[in-house]
């Protein structure tokens, strides 16, 4: 009898795989046969972004897509040591103090600062052939640093800069003042994606203010209040504009969908041979497939060029031969780690010792194993295990069911009703230890952690419910601070950790602190960080820092994952690397043996 039903689900696996593939042939993934030389690349992805304005959007995939479409000043190479190197401007800018006290334009730097002289190329143009200026740059930093406008993920990076003048014969020239002494002041002023003047604010409504009044409290209150300013910042907001000076333009976009990027004619550096400029590929298409199970199947008819951020919980023995004969399989290091976010003002969760029962519910370990099918290393903090301030002095929560027990009876939870659940009196008021765990659907990974914590929650008398909402309601929820748990991830750069965006006080309600996590000593840690320029009073801060994220839990780490890359081998020059996403389709050269085979096949 177990010989039959084997023999049944072999056959039902192999129709289901079938159903599949006839599925994806009739489908878009489906390559029509190319009639040209031209060379096309797809990329998969598990959902199209919701915009494509750099300044706005959040997601992971539109900011690689954005990669390609827009340009800064400058731009970090995606090999160590990382250096910025020019792309719209000339050269690196030049670079001199402000001393202390010193007054310019009307502002006093009390803690002095710097300024940068930067110079736009003269052959840098829009796509409409008008020239790329200092005033587009005034622009998309004013964009930034309005208070209307839905970038508050951005806004701390930006609030050292002051005021920016422009040369009075040149437009494309300008010196960019800013207050303070920030670590990152060279790669924030040269290294954000500049937007046109002309295509986003046509009426210049934004030249009403200066840039200095963006970064006073007074005038502020009067840009929230102004109708030409809310007006702006909602057509901004919602902006369907997609005019970069990168090498790509975009053909077709539907709001969480394919994207598919084509190459533009008489690019303004198509004649530039440095790397940063590559523009080999002809077409990039983001292909969604929502589905992981279906994606194996993608890739032995050869209807995907790359597939990236491979899930740890899915079994790489299903990468049979047939596939990797015709893939190239790469595993960089990656700066990404998951985490449990715990809302630290939230009453049942504000006694630590709640939290730190919660730290020891959760096997770390288990979670790697079956979770992540191995491909993890545990992390104690927001830092990267890779780089040289990770505080690796730290313990971590053991896995201990008892310790769990303990620290919740002491924190006062019992099961006075006898009914299973913990409950404790708060504000004079029985309330049961139940909690929801709040993540976003089509991320089985996640689910699985937090069936991991529902399951061990309940061996000590807490229930824990999960909830997967879609992407869009998962972020509003986590922005307006409404959940008591969720299961989150945070990549992070190549370059020093500034922490002010997720850390800081400050960033509560305008920035990523959903957790409501920080106190005096934490900002002051986190303030000198990026006010320091010697590396010895950084690394002692994070140090610090670490510890204290530790003990107060805002954040249960998990686990610090490698990048599990799929090129096509029609594809050359594939190099793979530790900056995200991991892979620059724009810098490949064709294989046109293998690309003769691939087409074959996927007739």
């Amino acid at each position: 009898m177990l010989y039959y039903k084997k023999r049944l689900l072999i056959k039902l696996t192999s129709i289901f795989g079938i159903l599949i593939l006839l599925a994806l042939s009739s489908s878009k993934l489906f390559a029509q046969e190319k009639t040209d030389n031209s060379i096309d690349v797809k990329i998969h992805i598990l959902v199209g972004p919701y915009n494509l304005n750099p300044v706005t959007l959040t997601s992971a995939i539109g900011n690689q897509i954005a990669s390609i479409l827009y340009q800064g000043l400058l731009v970090e190479l995606t090999t160590p040591p990382y250096e910025l190197k020019p792309a719209l401007a000339i050269n690196l800018p030049k670079r001199s103090l402000i001393t202390v006290g010193e007054t310019i334009n009307g502002f006093t730097y009390k803690e002095g600062g710097e300024m940068f002289e930067y110079e736009i190329k003269e052959e840098a143009k829009w796509d409409n052939n008008t020239p790329i200026t200092a005033h587009d740059y005034i622009f998309t930093i004013k964009a930034i640093k309005s208070p209307l406008t839905d970038c508050a993920h951005l806004k701390p990076y930006l609030a050292f800069i002051q005021d920016i003048v422009i040369d009075e014969t040149n437009p494309k020239k300008f010196k960019i003042y800013c207050s303070g002494n920030y670590f990152q002041s060279l790669a924030w002023t040269g290294g954000y994606n500049i937007l046109p003047e002309y295509a986003y604010d046509s009426q210049q409504h934004l030249r009403k203010y200066q840039l200095a009044d963006f970064s006073n409290k007074d005038s502020l209150k009067k840009i929230k209040l102004d109708p030409t300013q809310i007006n702006f910042a909602k057509e901004f907001n919602n902006s369907e504009e997609i005019i970069g000076s990168g090498p790509y333009k975009v053909s077709q976009f539907n709001i969480g969908e394919d994207v598919v990027c084509v190459k533009k004619n008489n690019w303004w550096a198509d004649d530039n041979i440095e790397p940063q400029f590559a523009n080999e590929v002809d077409k990039i298409i983001y292909t969604k497939i929502s589905d992981w199970a279906i994606v194996p199947f993608a890739l032995k008819s050869q209807n995907l060029d790359v597939v990236s951020s491979w899930p740890a919980r899915i079994d790489e023995s299903i990468l049979a031969k047939s596939i990797l004969k015709n893939y190239n399989y790469h595993t960089p290091d990656r700066i990404v780690y998951d985490y449990i976010g715990v809302n630290l003002k939230n009453p049942k969760l504000a006694d630590i010792r709640v939290r730190q029962a919660l730290a020891h519910l959760v096997d770390v370990d288990d979670i790697i194993k079956n979770a992540m099918n191995g491909n993890g290393s545990r992390t104690i903090g927001p830092i990267h295990p890779s780089k040289s301030y990770y505080n690796n002095s730290i313990t971590p929560y053991e896995f201990n069911i008892a310790i769990a027990k303990k620290l919740l009876a002491e924190a006062g939870w019992m099961d006075s009703d006898l009914d299973g659940i913990l409950d404790k009196e708060i504000e004079g008021v029985i309330v049961p230890l139940k909690l929801d765990f709040l993540t976003n659907q089509g991320n089985s990974r996640r689910e699985k952690i937090g069936s991991h914590l529902k399951k061990n929650a309940a061996l000590v008398g807490i229930e824990i419910e999960v909830k997967m909402v879609d992407w869009v309601s998962f972020i509003e929820y986590t922005r307006a601070h409404d959940f008591e748990l969720y299961c989150g991830g945070w990549a992070g750069s190549t370059n020093l950790e500034d922490l002010k965006q997720i850390w800081h006080t400050e960033s509560y309600n305008s920035g990523s602190n959903y957790v409501g996590f920080g106190n005096i000593e934490t900002d002051k840690l986190i303030e000198e960080i990026r006010d320091s320029r010697y590396a010895d009073n950084r690394d002692s801060n994070y140090l610090r820092i670490q510890e204290i994220i530790h003990q107060e839990i805002p954040y249960i780490f998990l686990a610090a994952q490698k990048n599990k890359i799929l090129i096509h081998k029609s594809f050359t020059n594939t190099n793979v690397y530790t900056a995200r996403p991991g892979f620059y389709p724009t810098e490949w050269k064709v294989n046109r043996k293998f690309l003769k085979k691939k087409l074959k096949a996927q007739r």
